[in-house]
């Protein structure tokens, strides 16, 4: 993600176009973030492909955190 977003930082002059993602730790806090569906906005992307790569996260989290939560429930169920 701060990959893509390279083209967007240090534009003083435009602060609408000013990309947050600084580096790797904002760009992983946006991918747990967007995975586990809170979205806290306070990371976001700007580019065109930040922001498909975004889509991608925020659809591939809702997978992953169903499949996890179907792992637990069988767990539990064969605890029984």
């Amino acid at each position: 993600m701060s990959v893509f977003e390279i083209p967007y930082r240090g534009h003083g002059d435009n602060e609408s176009r000013d990309s947050t993602i600084l580096g790797f730790w904002s760009s992983a806090w946006l991918t747990i973030i967007t995975i586990t569906s809170v979205g806290y906005g306070d990371f976001y992307p700007h580019s065109f492909l930040g922001k498909i790569l975004g889509i991608i996260m925020a659809v591939g989290g809702a997978f992953i955190v169903s499949f996890l939560v179907s792992v637990v429930r069988l767990i539990f169920s064969l605890s029984n």
